[in-house]
């Protein structure tokens, strides 16, 4: 079951889309002024407040069990005065790329199991991060929300793909990248990075994405792309096993034991940190799957 796919490359798949699915002016605005050293938080407040909503969504993550903020928060400068610029900064951009990406949304992949899927990695990524003292792990939260963002390029592309690729890995045990490897020449992470790249979002983001799957080969954010790796294959491990209570923490993948080894984290806090991971989920899960 070869298919004949129409061979391009990641450039010419991203530039087939990109006009469809351009970050807003606020967000581009956002980062511009953020790079002025002389902006106040004013500043800030005033231009998520252009677009009412990307405002109220962005409120909608604030208030939500993520933050646990002990009151309602009603205005953008007041939510800065208790998260931040950055993690403000970083809200916006999930809440402009999920208004974006749905003019990817393709009938061969349920959009709802794509966020839910990259949530859980971003949330596992962040408390991974805590759990070793990484720096930023709001950005890995981040990082892992949008770590396969190319998938929805490739398949809008080539819509057919994501049947071919279902097939192959049931019948070859590989992973998803592999296959796009094998039939493209290139896999999902590259075309995600490239599509990062010309939203001029963090390097650390667009680097990691491109390196999720092989971290050994980036030479800046190696251990971010561990991390985000490992988030990775751990939720898909989850998604793989019905019931979270009966898997043998002590016996997990090769793949899953070496980056727990290179990170220094014991394998005896995993249900925990799971556990965790998915129940803050739900509220993210909630704002971004139901609009």
């Amino acid at each position: 079951m070869k298919p004949s796919v129409e061979m391009n490359t990641p450039d010419a798949l991203v530039a087939n889309v990109v006009h469809l699915i351009s970050l807003p002016n606020v967000y581009t605005q956002l980062e511009k002024t953020l790079k002025d050293p002389n902006h106040t938080r004013n500043d800030i407040a005033a231009i998520v407040n252009i677009d009412p909503a990307l405002c109220a969504r962005t409120l909608r993550i604030i208030n939500s069990s993520y933050y646990a903020l002990p009151k309602t928060i009603y205005n953008i400068g007041t939510a800065i005065n208790l998260i931040g610029e950055y993690d403000l900064r970083n809200i916006v951009l999930i809440s402009s790329v999920v208004n974006s990406v749905d003019a990817l949304t393709d009938n061969g992949i349920n959009i709802t199991e794509f966020w839910q899927h990259s949530i859980r990695c971003g949330m596992i990524a962040k408390l991974l991060a805590n759990t070793i003292s990484a720096p930023d792990p709001e950005l890995l939260f981040l990082t892992g929300l949008l770590h396969d963002i190319g998938q929805l390029i490739i398949y809008k592309n080539e819509p057919e793909l994501s049947t071919t690729i279902t097939w192959h890995k049931t019948e070859e045990n590989k992973q998803r990248y592999q296959i796009e490897q094998s039939l493209l020449g290139f896999g999902h992470p590259i075309v995600g990075a490239l599509l990062l790249e010309k939203w001029s979002v963090p390097e650390q983001v667009s680097e990691t994405v491109k390196y999720h799957h092989q971290p050994d080969e980036t030479a800046l954010y190696q251990k971010e792309a561990k991390i985000v790796g490992l988030a990775d294959q751990l939720i898909h491990f989850v998604e793989s096993n019905s019931d979270l209570a009966e898997i043998d923490f002590e016996q997990l993948p090769p793949l899953i034991s070496s980056y727990l080894d290179d990170l220094n984290i014991s394998n005896l806090i995993i249900f925990d940190l799971l556990t965790e991971a998915i129940d803050q989920s739900q509220a993210i899960e909630n704002i971004i799957c139901t609009g």
